[in-house]
């Protein structure tokens, strides 16, 4: 195991969501119509990153926004969910889910893991919904026949870019908690799994991005 090669990849791999964040500028009229959610989303994750890396240059805990980015995260992405599949499953339902998350997210961030501590029962409670969305999106899509050439549907590459990211990050956040009692080259290994996962979601946002059609 190379660590300094893990460690260039944990440090620069995440710069990668500058990709998705120009091709949404790029097309930015487009994606303003057919998926807005997406802008906000971009935004957030930009922000959040670099505040991050300001905070640990100034070796200040991030937790608390973490806990922050989370909410908004999930919050941002259900928007997304909400526009695909209110249609097809009780828009209830879904606003019922996000609000359920939402609440215990702050619960957690206060009560339970505490706001100075990494959410791992938030973050992957968050995977866990998103995974499920994604999932009935894949058997609406299925069962409706409604794109014809998933390849070539924006919304298709979006909910695929979701499904990998937080199935892969489910099982990093459930055993964040043992991952940070190991060894550092483990924990740098188990991060920059991470990184692997946060570039092929903004891979594949970008290339969801590029099929947005022309206003």
């Amino acid at each position: 195991m190379d660590i300094e090669l893990l460690k260039w990849f944990l440090e620069y791999v995440p710069f990668i969501i500058l990709v998705s964040l120009f091709m949404a500028l790029l097309k930015f009229k487009s994606v303003a119509k057919a998926c807005p959610e997406m802008l906000y989303f971009l935004a957030l994750a930009v922000f959040f990153e670099f505040l991050s890396r300001f905070l640990s240059g100034r070796r200040t805990n991030n937790m608390p926004y973490l806990h922050l980015y989370t909410t908004l995260e999930f919050l941002t992405i259900s928007l997304f969910y909400y526009r695909t599949l209110k249609h097809f499953i009780s828009a209830k339902v879904l606003l019922g889910t996000i609000i359920g998350f939402v609440i215990f997210a702050i619960i957690n961030a206060f009560f339970i893991q505490g706001i100075t501590n990494f959410n791992s029962y938030a973050r992957s409670i968050e995977c866990i919904i998103l995974i499920l969305f994604s999932l009935i999106y894949y058997y609406m899509m299925l069962s409706e026949l409604s794109i014809k050439d998933p390849i070539k549907s924006t919304d298709f590459w979006l909910n695929t870019a979701f499904l990998i990211y937080f199935s892969g990050s489910f099982v990093l956040f459930i055993l964040s908690n043992l991952i940070n009692e190991q060894s550092l080259e483990i924990n740098i290994a188990a991060w920059a799994m991470h990184s692997f996962l946060l570039a092929i979601l903004h891979i594949f946002i970008s290339l969801g991005l590029w099929r947005v059609p022309p206003r």
